[in-house]
């Protein structure tokens, strides 16, 4: 079975981050990015601004979706349809993943103090992410976390 393990963070509580190679036709290469494990986030990998602006994501050719609200920022929504993360097993396998839902974010206010506060938003992976690949989570004996490919 192959294992992906994720880090161990810090982030208001302990949470867990997986590294992944994130690719779309809507970005010129494929390109790494972290995301926080959430188990409460629906959609499969929301995509911070910062992460947005870091992939060169072309909102204004995005179907844009509703507004959402996050910590105390308002965010507008936008689809990207066509993605694929690539992640990597603890001895270097490759697992390729459809993204069903891939959600940029972008913040409605573009003062300076609400784009600081968006930036720290992390990247985030739901669990329809679990189903997409057919994956369990499990947590050892040391509280870390990694995924099985069923």
């Amino acid at each position: 079975m192959v294992k992906i393990p994720f880090q161990k963070i810090d982030y208001g509580g302990t949470r867990y981050l997986v590294n992944m190679l994130f690719k779309s036709d809507r970005i010129r290469k494929p390109a790494p990015i972290q995301a926080i494990f959430d188990t409460g986030s629906q959609p499969a990998l929301v995509l911070s601004e910062k992460e947005g602006q870091r992939l060169q994501i072309p909102f204004s050719s995005l179907e844009k979706g509703s507004i959402i609200g996050l910590a105390t920022q308002k965010y507008e929504t936008y689809y990207i349809k066509d993605a694929n993360v690539v992640l990597y097993g603890s001895n270097e396998e490759r697992i390729e993943v459809a993204i069903l839902i891939t959600i940029a974010l972008r913040c409605t206010k573009r003062s300076k103090d609400a784009l600081m506060e968006s930036y720290q938003l992390p990247n985030l992976i739901g669990l329809d992410f679990l189903k997409a690949g057919s994956f369990t989570q499990h947590i050892d004996e040391k509280g870390d976390l990694f995924l099985e490919k069923v």
